[in-house]
């Protein structure tokens, strides 16, 4: 199951045949579901953690084990779609695998994922005045980031080819900003972001508190090199922070964008993910791709 952030459109994990996250696991031998987070409506300002995590992802892993009748999932999660993954598999250990992408874990020293104006003050501003956090909020956070490293991205996404398709798909993929429920937007940014409190053991989901040592599945921790919005300290510490014995750090020379879209992550990284993947399933087996 992959699990995407919830700030954008999905598709980055789809964009082209091959550039495709999703092509390269059902290629091999996996059932991929892939989590499109429908946007919060104005009644969903309330949605938290709990309700992403002990809700939305707990039902969706159900319906993997009843379609498919096996208790053999591993998870993928990317960005803030990995705080949740992480979230879960700490609350419900149950996970055959847990493969983190370029996870915003310990905040206390990524100063280049916020700016400054961003604070707990702000945070309930948007909130009283929006409910939820409005899409162009991240928007603007991301906009002049992403098109003053626009040659980069086209460099690795297309490499030495003429990929159109692959490039129109990114840009689309970048103008598809998704509001974020306040509760959620609350908690991420305070508390994770701000107040670092999952890696400090202090964040409570559903009246449990988060403890990293509980995840004692296989995990794969991958990490973006040359990653300017989740840099590689901000990553590294989740490895030592799990109470897994089976476990990996895999840094690979790309950006935070990168590792799903990149040419070169397509060639390399995906198949090593594959390849670990199987290692620790058994069950892999003839796909196809689904959505829950």
């Amino acid at each position: 199951m992959l699990v995407y952030a919830l700030t954008k459109r999905a598709f980055i994990l789809d964009l082209a045949p091959a550039r495709s996250v999703v092509r390269n696991l059902v290629r091999r031998g996996f059932e991929v579901y892939l989590t499109d987070w429908n946007p919060p409506a104005d009644g969903d300002s309330w949605g938290g953690l709990d309700a992403y995590v002990n809700d939305d992802l707990f039902n969706a892993v159900r319906v993997i084990v009843e379609e498919r009748r096996t208790n053999r999932v591993s998870i993928i999660g990317y960005c803030l779609g990995a705080v949740l993954a992480v979230i879960y598999t700490a609350l419900h250990p149950r996970c055959a695998g847990l493969v983190a992408l370029t996870v915003p874990l310990e905040m206390s020293v990524a100063a280049t994922l916020l700016p400054s104006w961003l604070t707990a003050q702000t945070v309930e501003v948007i909130i009283g005045l929006y409910g939820n956090c409005p899409a162009w909020v991240f928007g603007a956070l991301s906009a002049v980031r992403l098109m003053t490293r626009m040659e980069r991205y086209r460099a690795e996404i297309c490499g030495l080819e003429d990929n159109p398709e692959a490039l129109d798909r990114f840009q689309q993929w970048m103008e598809n900003d998704v509001p974020l429920a306040g509760q959620l937007f609350r908690e991420v940014v305070v508390e994770i972001f701000q107040q670092n409190r999952l890696v400090r053991g202090k964040l409570a989901v559903g009246g449990n508190l988060i403890d990293l040592q509980s995840i004692n599945c296989p995990l794969l921790n991958v990490v973006a090199q040359f990653d300017d919005l989740v840099p590689l300290r901000a990553c590294e510490p989740l490895t030592q922070l799990v109470g897994s014995l089976d476990k990996q750090t895999i840094v690979f020379p790309s950006s935070h964008i990168g590792v799903a879209a990149g040419l070169a992550a397509h060639e390399r990284l995906w198949p090593a993910v594959g390849q670990w993947l199987a290692a620790r399933d058994s069950h892999a087996n003839v796909s196809q791709v689904r959505r829950p």
